[in-house]
């Protein structure tokens, strides 16, 4: 009974979205006549009632706890789609927040550094490599009008182009102003915009400067490990205590290792043992 419901719950928020969109790719594309598709929706809408209804009251119960506890009106948003949409769904709306939002703090010199917080980088290497792109996107943009012999075509990669440059200044913006930080609570681990680990110092059994390159990917969360990695590098592995979580993305996950990349881990090592002695 536990794994039907459990199957319900992940099946149900794709459901709500994708079947109302292949119902109307087959209308357009001819394929199902419009009167037999008026009859398929009131039978999809009368089956999906229920789901729609369960799915509001989880979103309204996440966006108004988020709300209660102090959180922005785009933290309670992210929080009421986590608990009722797909996961691809989240992280889109995520980074689209999030990369809106560091232009909007750019213009205000904002950073999320409060004060007591000890701030570590961790953009050396994909810093560059973003700040380069962003470089030479307008050559390449300014090339491609050029070269390109079909105006329709021209305007929609300058379109994209456009949009895609928007996006990768924002992220790299969010790289500066969202960096790692310390306090005497938490290590608050991020990457931009995208994501955020919160390591409680309770928890921290050790740590040590440790590199490691073969992270297949971003965030790999798994069999009491979780990983930060940039570039497929790490630089620091912390060992929690038996029985110790920490939260990813807002969700509580049982770790015994959490490894990260630091462009200095020497510092991080340094203050994160001196936090620790000074709440001991």
């Amino acid at each position: 009974m536990g794994s039907t419901r459990q199957l319900l719950a992940r099946v149900a928020p794709w459901a709500a979205v994708l079947l109302p969109l292949a119902e109307l790719v087959l209308v357009l594309t001819g394929v199902l006549p419009v009167g037999v598709a008026l009859v398929v929706a009131v039978v999809l809408e009368a089956l999906l009632a229920l789901v729609v209804v369960a799915e509001w009251v989880a979103f309204h119960r996440a966006w108004r706890s988020a709300r209660v506890g102090g959180g922005r009106r785009s933290d309670a948003l992210l929080a009421g789609l986590a608990a009722t949409a797909p996961a691809p769904v989240v992280a889109l709306v995520r980074s689209e927040l999030g990369v809106w939002r560091s232009l909007w703090w750019a213009l205000r010199r904002r950073r999320a550094v409060h004060p007591g917080q000890t701030a570590f980088s961790y953009t050396s290497r994909i810093g560059v490599v973003l700040w380069v792109t962003i470089g030479l996107a307008p050559v390449e943009m300014a090339a491609v009008h050029v070269l390109l012999p079909w105006p329709t075509v021209r305007v929609v990669l300058l379109v994209l182009s456009v949009g895609s440059l928007v996006w990768m200044l924002g992220f790299a913006l969010g790289l500066q102003q969202r960096p790692h930080v310390l306090d005497d609570e938490a290590l608050v681990l991020r990457l931009g915009p995208l994501r955020e680990i919160e390591v409680p110092l309770a928890g921290v059994a050790d740590v040590r400067a440790a590199t490691t390159v073969d992270h297949p990917r971003t965030l790999d969360v798994g069999d009491g490990r979780v990983a930060l990695a940039v570039l497929g590098e790490s630089s620091v592995r912390v060992t929690m205590r038996p029985g110790s979580t920490v939260r990813v993305d807002g969700r509580a996950v049982d770790a015994d290792q959490v490894v990260f990349f630091a462009d200095d881990p020497r510092a991080v090592v340094r203050q994160l043992r001196a936090r620790q002695g000074a709440g001991a």
